[in-house]
């Protein structure tokens, strides 16, 4: 089971939530140009699963992808102050099943009692 939690501090002379920050962005070029990556747009992908599915992010991700891969403990997702999930890297998680992300069970005990992810 994917978990939210909240405990993200942002300095609060800037945006006080994700939400907020993302819709100040603006596109740094032309499509087809550079590519500049921006953490920020993960957080824009996690906010449009949302509004697509009608599912808060964590529910999302636990019911498509943590829990069909057979993860043995919880996992938790860092909220804003207002409950926005941060995509971008607030998922928190333990060793042994970041190191596992197979669905075939009998794969992923295998490759969990390799010492690098014991």
């Amino acid at each position: 089971m994917v978990i939210a939690r909240t405990g993200i501090a942002r300095d609060p002379t800037l945006h006080d939530n994700l939400r907020a920050y993302i819709a100040t962005m603006r596109k740094a070029g032309k499509h087809g140009e550079a590519f500049h990556y921006v953490s920020t747009n993960t957080d824009l992908l996690g906010w449009i699963l949302e509004r697509v599915s009608g599912t808060d992010f964590a529910t999302l991700l636990s019911r498509e992808i943590w829990q069909p891969m057979g993860a043995e403990f919880d996992a938790y997702i860092t909220l804003d102050r207002l409950g926005a999930p941060q995509t971008d890297g607030g998922l928190c998680v333990t060793t042994r099943d970041l190191c596992s992300p197979f669905p075939h069970k009998p794969l992923r005990q295998k490759i969990s009692s390799q010492p690098s992810c014991a």
